[in-house]
């Protein structure tokens, strides 16, 4: 045990030793430094090896011990640092500077709570608390430090404090070792561990196949997943279903005989009668002489992976035979506006293939006048996330350009994430047709209506204009009234000749006064 004493200028090293208690070595201080801190520190680590030497003979080999104990610690592979009891830095090795990332001058004047790492510190102070208060001798604890820069440096600490021999504290000696390599693979480690058990947790398999005598090593996991002990090659071969035995069989045999490894999906069929599906990997071991001896690997249950993807597709597919067998156009298009399905209604009415239409492709059956704007709507209803009614000619197979209306509307994910456009189109042309053979009749049923009034209108205008002339050729009537009344008649037919004029658009209602004089 050491104590350290100090007198004025001169101080006293003493050694207790089992057998004779104190043995004082005094005489001169050796410098192992520029402050005396230092000094003392070396002269604690040498003062014991003096015991019984004469005095010149002492002052050499304390000379010699310092300079060898100054080099191990200055060129020590851990970290090393003296400190006063309040924790300011006096004394520190170069491992001490390159693990803080610290200087020496630096480091002066900072405490080791200013280096330790907020959450450590309380632990760190509690370890000081209980060495001051002689409760421990020494303590130990892995903590971190922040670097300079504000970087992160985990390291095992171990600290002492070093007492005068009246017992009272005196400075702390501090040695860290780097372990921050240590820690991250520790927690890589767990974090792999934390995986493999949530997998092993999740259905995951490990067996082992001895290819020698062909005997199978299963994990618990695996019994307690799939439900059966552990089993030879044949018997759980024989768990295989019968249509998917020879496939596993020829593909286990490629990785065995060349690959080296292999993977594979397939039925069994469980001891309880139950039909599951699996997913395999191994990796085939050699030895030496690259003989192979042992079949490692891993089984999933993807069952109701299977399921999900069979539910899929029976989904999908009652989505095409309802789209293919609906009386109308029907595409899709996904997020990026490119079409991702056309149904054979489309097909067929176009007469090109689903490959020629995806993407962009089906605008070429669009006609070349209404190109530009059919695109600008349709990507402006794509921006917009909003209804699109689009009407076109469309070609269809004979080489006729048809008129064709096309309503979309927007997909969206169970998340609300926008999934891209669905949309009918109808072949309106028929209706168009129609529409304007209506219109037409219409027009003629109106004609004929006007074309009768005005028969009515001339046949009276005509009857009053033949009365009048018959009165007028009367020797007794008056021959001026009853041209007056001839010539007002006139000028009614005129009137009525120019309102149907104006109804056909071949002249305008306007009346303009004309000389008749000249």
């Amino acid at each position: 045990m050491l104590h350290h004493t100090r007198e004025s200028s001169s101080e006293e090293l003493e050694a207790r030793s089992p057998s004779s208690g104190y043995v004082p070595t005094t005489g001169s201080v050796l410098s192992a430094g520029p402050s005396g801190g230092q000094r003392r520190a070396w002269q604690f680590v040498v003062a014991m090896s003096v015991r019984g030497t004469e005095p010149g003979q002492a002052e050499a080999t304390l000379r010699e011990s310092e300079e060898l104990f100054r080099a191990i610690f200055l060129q020590a592979a851990v970290g090393i640092a003296q400190a006063n009891v309040e924790g300011e830095w006096l004394l520190m090795n170069d491992r001490f500077c390159v693990i803080l990332g610290y200087t020496r001058a630096e480091l002066r004047g900072k405490t080791s709570l200013d280096l330790t790492h907020p959450d450590d510190w309380e632990a760190s102070l509690e370890g000081r608390r209980r060495l001051l208060t002689g409760e421990i001798s020494s303590h130990s604890m892995e903590k971190r430090y922040v670097k300079n820069g504000g970087g992160t440096v985990w390291a095992k600490r171990f600290l002492s404090l070093v007492r005068d021999r009246n017992n009272r504290p005196q400075y702390f000696i501090t040695v860290i070792e780097d372990i921050t390599d240590k820690i991250l693979a520790e927690r890589a480690l767990r974090d792999s561990e934390e995986r493999l058990r949530l997998a092993l947790s999740a259905g995951l398999g490990v067996w082992d196949c001895d290819l020698r005598d062909r005997t199978v090593v299963l994990s618990p996991q695996y019994r307690g997943a799939f439900g059966h002990p552990p089993l030879t090659h044949a018997e759980w071969l024989g768990l295989v279903h019968p249509d998917d035995r020879e496939r596993v069989r020829a593909v286990a045999r490629e990785g065995l005989e060349r690959t080296r490894a292999w993977e594979a999906e397939f039925r069994v069929v469980w001891p309880d009668g139950t039909m599951r599906w699996l997913l395999s990997k191994a990796t085939v071991l050699v030895d030496h002489d690259g003989r192979p001896t042992h079949m490692t690997g891993v089984s999933f249950d993807i069952t109701e992976r299977k399921r999900a993807e069979a539910a899929l597709r029976e989904s999908e597919e009652r989505f095409r035979n309802m789209a293919d067998t609906a009386p109308v156009l029907i595409c899709t298009s996904g997020p990026d506006k490119l079409a991702t399905f056309f149904n054979k209604g489309w097909l067929d009415f176009t007469g090109r293939s689903m490959e020629q239409e995806l993407g962009y492709g089906w605008i070429e059956g669009v006609h070349p006048d209404d190109r530009e704007d059919c695109l600008a709507s349709y990507s402006a209803s794509f921006d917009a996330r909003r209804n699109c009614h689009i009407e076109y000619l469309l070609r269809r197979a004979d080489g006729e350009y048809r008129s064709v209306v096309c309503s979309g509307v927007p997909r969206f994910a169970s998340d609300g994430v926008f999934a891209g456009y669905i949309a009918s189109c109808v072949d309106i042309t028929d209706v168009k047709c129609a529409q304007q053979e209506a219109l037409a009749r219409q027009k003629l049923e109106s004609m004929g209506v006007l074309a009768r009034g005005i028969a009515h209108d001339f046949n009276n205008l005509l009857g009053g204009i033949l009365a009048s002339a018959e009165l007028a050729l009367t020797d007794s009537a008056p021959v001026a009234d009853e041209l007056q009344r001839i010539a007002a008649a006139t000028l009614h037919g005129g009137e009525i000749v120019h309102q149907l004029m104006i109804y056909s658009g071949s002249e305008s209602s306007t009346s303009e006064p004309v000389d008749i004089s000249a």
